[in-house]
């Protein structure tokens, strides 16, 4: 996109933080440390060679598709669903937003505001003086790192749970009451059972949930047997 007073903002798959360059563009490009130091050298020196490198990571899946404000709130809103500064987390995420997105032939802003991620208008409440400069860079990082390798740290997944499935937290909050217990669960491995429930059946006998990872304090599932879509419970 081209914008006058645009620029690309880079965001670092090593370290998370975010460089911008004021290109005439309005675009967000994820990228390891050399390369956005890389151009940044050859934005000053030499604008032929920027362009030819630019145009190569826009062809690819460094590319996020995002204009500047809109990885704002994006970022915002995953920082708030996160429960670490574990930037896999952050990554799982942004998984699953990709994943649904891709599922619905949607993108990955409408899937974060559509009203069914409460992290969207908490994020809205983000200032920098109530936010944690590290973890937001573990956000970043998580973002960037899925982009730059191409990798989902969510596994397939479609849903995601944070403290909200443990019982002793909140019994009648969305992960335990509704994903574990109107739904059903299973823990396809031992090591995503991080509160010690068995192993949950639906009481309308449709496709429970199976787990497919856990990254920091986040657990990711998706239907056993979908139905049409990610969303619908199969038999």
């Amino acid at each position: 996109m081209v914008d006058p007073d645009g620029r690309t903002t880079y965001v670092s798959s090593d370290s998370g933080v975010i460089t911008n360059i004021n290109d005439n563009k309005d675009q967000v490009i994820a990228a390891t440390s050399g390369q956005i130091f890389a151009m940044n050298g050859s934005f000053s020196s030499d604008r032929d060679a920027y362009n030819s490198s630019l145009s190569k990571l826009e062809g690819s899946s460094n590319n996020l598709h995002l204009t500047s404000s809109e990885y704002g709130d994006l970022s915002r809103t995953i920082y708030q669903e996160s429960g670490s500064s574990d930037y896999k987390e952050a990554g799982g995420i942004y998984g699953v937003l990709v994943n649904r997105a891709k599922a619905d032939h949607s993108s990955v802003m409408k899937e974060a505001s559509n009203g069914q991620v409460a992290g969207w208008n908490d994020g809205k409440k983000l200032t920098k003086a109530n936010m944690s400069s590290g973890k937001m860079a573990a956000v970043n990082r998580g973002i960037a790192m899925s982009a730059v390798n191409n990798v989902d740290y969510s596994n397939g997944a479609y849903f995601w749970d944070g403290l909200d499935l443990n019982p002793a937290n909140c019994p009648h909050c969305g992960g335990y009451s509704k994903h574990y217990k109107a739904w059903g669960m299973t823990f396809s491995d031992a090591s995503h059972n991080r509160y010690g429930l068995p192993n949950s059946s639906s009481p309308d006998g449709l496709s429970p949930l199976e787990t497919t990872g856990v990254q920091g304090k986040t657990t990711f599932t998706r239907f056993t047997n979908p139905g049409a879509s990610w969303y619908i419970r199969g038999k």
